[in-house]
């Protein structure tokens, strides 16, 4: 209905019924009211129409205009089924005002609210917020920060993540000429990826795995979704939330675009140990990721050596970061392709002319992480099934009692 919607008015009455169901959340019913929303609500207004105007523009009127009385011109506007890009334009800007109080509302009302839900409105937060003026970005900013506080005082990672990449999508785009103070986001980095540590033992980490709705059955072949397949991704994966978050830090100017040497430090130690404790499959990507930024900034291959480099992470004294003891862990891998890599790469890092994408089988990170199940899948597959006419022999196994007396 929201993709058709050429006159943006069902979509401001669809806004308007999901901003009266937050409300009702505040009210005496809080208890009643809270399974009516849903993160799957807040997920239909990342599907709004906005940009028709821009099109409508661009198209023009279709007839010549220019002698036509205004009785005439105000006529066919009415029996128009699309509206002038006036018009449009503002409504988007009426839509876009509604969609950030029901924003908003639900931010300072997350205690009621679950981490799914309080996801689904941080990422609609990202998309639309390059759309809001400068008194409104700072107090979506504020908002963001308090959220970010709550979340880690409170262990929930996810909504920290999620938190973390709404202000850093929100400061690369035209506010970054805003004066504001961002030091909290790269501390807060370091906590939430500490704490998303336990979340890296599958790429569909908080959801069912495999993901519902994603792989089908079709005449004995798995058929994979790609749109169901990038919704899942994007609202129950924690490894892949903290890559959107590290191509947006890297990307913002006031999160480590220009960020020091102390800060840069700290997030690639917490890349390599995301890479040493998590899966295999999951912690290539993080390795790879680590030995780019390695790459880029020379100055920090003190790093790779045994006594590390001497920084000040907010101690009373410096601290000495090293990799060495990371390097030693992953290259005991059970993955080969991943122990491999670790050991290549802090040679591979001391030589200009060797290139590091080389040693990992990935093009992409994001996508290495959508094929995991796909790998599972083709696993099982060339596992072949022998039939044995012999019979079946009984394994004997070592009793209770013998076990007692050789451990004693």
């Amino acid at each position: 209905m929201l993709e058709s919607d050429q006159r943006l008015e069902a979509s401001k009455e669809a806004v308007l019924a999901i901003g009266r169901m937050a409300q009702q959340m505040a009210g005496k019913s809080a208890k009643g009211n809270c399974r009516l929303l849903r993160p799957e609500l807040l997920q239909v207004l990342l599907r709004l129409p906005v940009g028709r105007a821009e099109a409508a523009a661009l198209t023009g009127p279709s007839g010549d205009m220019s002698t036509a009385d205004e009785d005439v011109k105000r006529g066919l506007e009415e029996a128009s089924i699309t509206a002038s890009a006036a018009q449009l334009r503002k409504r988007e800007a009426e839509l876009l005002y509604e969609v950030f109080v029901v924003y908003l509302r639900i931010l300072r009302q997350r205690h009621l609210h679950g981490r799914e839900l309080l996801g689904a409105v941080l990422t609609g937060l990202a998309r639309w917020g390059q759309q809001v003026n400068v008194e409104l970005l700072l107090e979506i900013l504020a908002e963001l920060r308090l959220l970010v506080k709550d979340a880690l005082s409170r262990a929930n990672e996810f909504v920290a993540l999620h938190g973390l990449n709404c202000a850093l999508v929100l400061l690369s785009g035209p506010s970054q000429a805003l004066l504001t103070d961002v030091s909290w986001i790269s501390e807060s980095m370091n906590s939430a990826l500490s704490l998303a540590l336990p979340s890296m033992f599958s790429t569909h980490s908080e959801g069912q795995w495999p993901p519902a709705k994603c792989y089908t059955l079709e005449d004995e072949e798995v058929v994979c979704s790609d749109k169901d397949l990038a919704e899942a991704m994007e609202s129950q994966s924690v490894p892949a939330l903290v890559l959107r978050c590290l191509r947006a830090a890297l990307k913002c100017p006031q999160g480590y675009g220009s960020a020091s040497d102390a800060a840069l430090a700290s997030l690639i130690e917490r890349l390599f140990s995301i890479a040493l404790v998590a899966d295999c499959h999951v912690g290539l990507p993080f390795l790879r990721e680590a030995g780019l930024l390695l790459r880029r900034h020379q100055r920090l291959h003190t790093l790779l050596d045994l006594e590390g480099g001497i920084f000040g992470l907010g101690g009373v004294a410096d601290t000495t970061v090293t990799l060495v003891w990371y390097f030693q862990g992953i290259g005991f891998s059970l993955c080969p392709t991943l122990a491999q890599a670790s050991k290549a790469l802090p040679s591979s890092l001391r030589k200009r002319s060797s290139v590091i994408t080389d040693l990992f089988p990935i093009q992409d990170s994001h996508q290495w992480l959508a094929v995991e199940v796909r790998k599972h899948l083709e696993a099982l597959a060339n596992v072949r099934q022998k039939k044995s006419t012999k019979p079946a022999r009984r394994a004997s196994f070592v009793s209770e009692a013998d076990l007692r007396s050789l451990c004693t």
